[in-house]
């Protein structure tokens, strides 16, 4: 089997790490073809590097958050993979999001989608270009919160000492909930076991901890879902 790796440096960044409101879309100019995030919702601190890797029919778009931490804001994003030198024939993109400062974060779905080149190939090689920073999904109308694959949310944020967790399973499947701070280090497991489809509560009692910033993830069969909470004592 013959791989063919392109390495682009993209700095990004937007919320909730989830496949979210992402949608893909394919064109073409020329001999180039456009694989099209569109808005993407990730950190807004992080810096992303992009691997193109191109294996038989299969182009995989792996976009990795190579900061440190999260910071303390949102946006959406329109990213833009631009292929060129792909053999005439049918493929398939599969996007990925990874963060791997976060213990344990694993892979986001970002989608795949199929497209024919007609065009005779060369040298493959891509780039990534990114729009501006917007506050709203541009396919949205006007400005919402975006859930994540898990619809996992708190209250009250901000909290004292104590919080209710919410989330809910669409399939089933093994779970970890993790309270990690600022840094990804987990300080506690809040759960972890194999569940049913449902809906589903649990507390967190914050007695023990400093004020702060922390943040919730939610591991699961969908991938993983961030979601920030803040103590205030």
């Amino acid at each position: 089997m013959t791989f063919k790796t392109a390495f682009i440096t993209l700095i990004l960044l937007t919320g909730v790490y989830s496949a979210g409101f992402a949608q893909l879309s394919v064109s073409f100019s020329g001999d180039t073809v456009l694989v099209t995030d569109k808005d993407v919702n990730w950190n807004c601190a992080g810096t992303f590097s992009t691997n193109l890797t191109v294996s038989a029919d299969t182009v995989f778009i792996a976009e990795v958050d190579t900061a440190k931490q999260w910071a303390d804001c949102m946006c959406y994003y329109t990213l833009t993979t631009r292929i060129t030198g792909l053999a005439p024939g049918s493929y398939t993109a599969k996007v990925t999001r990874s963060a791997p400062f976060i213990p344990g974060s694993g892979l986001a779905d970002g989608g795949t989608i199929s497209f024919t080149v007609n065009s005779p190939g060369a040298v493959v090689s891509g780039k990534m270009s990114q729009s501006k920073c917007h506050s709203v999904p541009q396919s949205a109308g006007e400005e919402e919160e975006v859930p994540g694959a898990y619809q996992l949310t708190n209250s009250p944020n901000p909290f004292n000492p104590g919080t209710v967790i919410r989330y809910q399973l669409s399939v089933a499947g093994q779970i970890s909930v993790d309270l990690i701070d600022v840094s990804g280090r987990v300080l506690r497991t809040l759960e972890k076991e194999w569940k049913a489809p449902g809906d589903y509560v649990l507390s967190l009692d914050g007695s023990g901890l400093a004020t702060g910033e922390y943040f919730l993830r939610l591991s699961g069969p969908k991938g993983t879902e961030m979601r920030k909470i803040i103590l205030v004592k």
